[in-house]
């Protein structure tokens, strides 16, 4: 039996008992969503094609035969001679070419041959999907071509305006083409037009109601045009039909989150985590929340679970020092902050936060030094001029609390009343109030 099986989390072709990897480019992304409606309760999505030309097509679509060349060029020849996309033989034939120039990689080629087509006056139902379809395959031979040639961003819109043109007018014909809404959403979607998207997306769960996937992607769109209730009872739905997807768990604690449900956030988190302990996204996804609520102890648990699982978002471990501090494991926080450096040497942020670590810890020396670090990156900051003011007061150091004093206050403008009275009462300047010199800077 042909079929598609989850293997160590990725998706294998089986055919003929062989398997093959699902070719990772992005027409083939693209077309494999119909492969999805036929998920069954083992984890198999079936090929239930009943035709030699659309098994051909899943073949040529889903698997790259590795070292079995002839193979691929024979099923490309036997898909490319079944087009029917167009009425005019020639460019049928000039489109089927294009398209196996296209699985062979022969990009510059394949674009040459596509950029001719010429394009009927008359259309209808049948010609605008075979133009969206041209049009979308031209897309696809720019992203491929993105690395040998200068494409810009107008060229590829108007490629894109294009497949959203023709197939606009197919949708307009017949509503119940499922490829076009769900081709119309996924576009919209992309290009950040969510009330677009949300059109589409509403019609393909119309056609297929009960598919999971369709309704997490409509979720998605509710979620996106701040609709939360309807994203909730989108992935609510979708979780009921197929409670083993874990990113219908996660997509559902976000919304939670942002309705300020930390608990239930939690529940969806950890219902995720139930399927995919290994997921180094959701650990440090419900370690951020656990924070949120101050529960450190699971906080600091989940971020180095996520850390250990090797996560690779540089946040997840700004956010773990940013919980060793508030959780008074300071030496851990700056320990973490200072191995982010060492990739990241001139991330301002982390560097004013280990001063900062280092002032609260009374260690102004060492707060000093990355205050400095900070300084180079930003030299008019006024708060940082500020802070090494400040720390070199409580060091007594007359000469660069003076300087950075005045430096403060060139770049503040001026103190009012209140910052005044501040420096008649705060102990660290005490030694200072009746210095002259700090006196004409201060009053």
């Amino acid at each position: 039996m042909n079929k598609v099986i989850i293997e160590n989390g990725l998706k294998i072709v089986c055919i003929d008992d062989k398997k093959y990897k699902i070719l990772e480019i992005p027409a083939v992304i693209e077309r494999i969503d119909w492969l999805e409606s036929n998920l069954n309760e083992s984890n198999e999505y079936l090929l239930t094609l009943s035709d030699e030309v659309e098994i051909a097509k899943a073949e040529i679509q889903l698997i790259a035969l590795n070292n079995e060349k002839t193979r691929f060029i024979e099923n490309l020849g036997n898909f490319i001679t079944s087009l029917s996309f167009l009425d005019v033989a020639d460019d049928n034939h000039i489109f089927g070419v294009a398209f196996k120039l296209f699985f062979e990689l022969e990009l510059e080629e394949g674009y040459e041959l596509l950029k001719n087509i010429e394009i009927p006056a008359v259309r209808d139902e049948k010609i605008s999907k075979a133009l969206a379809q041209q049009f979308m395959l031209k897309l696809h031979f720019y992203l491929f071509l993105d690395d040998t040639k200068d494409t810009s961003m107008e060229e590829y819109d108007n490629i894109i305006s294009d497949v959203i043109k023709y197939y606009k007018e197919v949708f307009k014909i017949n509503r119940n083409d499922f490829e076009t809404s769900n081709v119309l959403t996924s576009i919209y979607f992309k290009k950040e037009k969510y009330q677009e998207a949300l059109i589409y997306c509403k019609r393909t769960v119309e056609l297929n109601p009960n598919h999971p996937i369709l309704l997490s992607n409509l979720g998605d769109c509710y979620f996106e045009t701040q609709n939360n209730k309807k994203a909730i009872e989108c992935f609510e739905k979708a979780i009921r039909l197929n409670p083993n997807v874990a990113v219908s768990w996660t997509k559902l604690a976000d919304v939670y989150f942002e309705e300020g449900a930390p608990d239930t956030t939690i529940e969806c988190y950890l219902e995720a985590l139930k399927l995919e302990p290994q997921n180094a996204e959701i650990n440090a996804n419900l370690a951020f929340v656990y924070h949120e609520v101050d529960n450190f102890d699971e906080a600091i648990y989940y971020y180095e679970t996520a850390m250990s699982l090797g996560t690779q978002r540089i946040t997840d471990y700004k956010n773990l020092a940013r919980c060793y501090n508030d959780a008074d494991f300071s030496f851990k926080a700056i320990a973490i902050y200072k191995e982010i450096l060492k990739s990241f040497s001139q991330d301002y942020d982390i560097l004013l936060t280990i001063a900062n670590i280092y002032k609260d810890e009374e260690k102004y020396s060492k707060a000093i030094e990355f205050y400095h670090k900070a300084l180079v990156l930003k030299p008019f900051d006024p708060q940082i001029l500020w802070d090494l003011c400040f720390a070199y007061s409580v060091k007594k150091n007359k000469k660069e609390t003076l300087y950075y004093l005045e430096q403060h206050i060139i770049n503040y403008e001026k103190f009012g009343k209140e910052d005044r009275e501040f420096f008649d009462d705060a102990q660290e300047f005490l030694w200072l109030k009746d210095d002259p010199d700090f006196r004409k800077l201060v009053y």
